[in-house]
């Protein structure tokens, strides 16, 4: 853990990160990971489908706590994709991010979508909702989701 703390230390641009910022990079490290085969394996119907989450965790949160949850979750996994030695690209994030979630009762959906430009050609990208708040995926405003 010492080693993964440093690294996460580094990452934070030098700033000091209490133990629970440090939990959380420790866990979407694992979540990504996870996601990362979980990926490799589905298809997009899969990948797409409503995620079950946990019911029990679900009838705890109060909407400030779920919005509190999902902030710490959204910021983590964006930190530790910087930080892992293998690709965490939008979707390998979307799929973590809603893992965990569901894990802590709140529920999400993966949202897929394109963008054709002259410069860039065509662009896909993926993004996890909560409500009506972008989770993982940054900016979508240049993407139209897939019907």
């Amino acid at each position: 853990m010492a080693r993964l703390a440093a690294l996460f230390r580094r990452l934070g641009k030098a700033r000091q990160l209490d133990r629970a910022e440090l939990q959380d990079l420790y866990r979407a490290s694992n979540e990504l990971w996870r996601a990362r085969k979980q990926v490799a394996s589905a298809s997009v119907p899969q990948i797409l489908s409503p995620f079950p989450v946990d019911a029990a965790r679900q009838a705890e949160h109060t909407d400030h706590s779920a919005e509190k949850t999902v902030e710490r979750v959204s910021i983590a996994v964006q930190r530790a994709a910087n930080a892992v030695p293998w690709r965490s690209d939008c979707l390998i994030q979307a799929e973590a991010a809603r893992h965990w979630l569901a894990a802590e009762g709140i529920e999400t959906r993966i949202e897929l979508g394109s963008n054709k430009t002259d410069s860039e050609g065509f662009l896909a990208h993926a993004w996890l909702i909560w409500r009506d708040r972008i989770v993982t995926g940054g900016d979508i405003s240049r993407f139209s989701p897939f019907e």
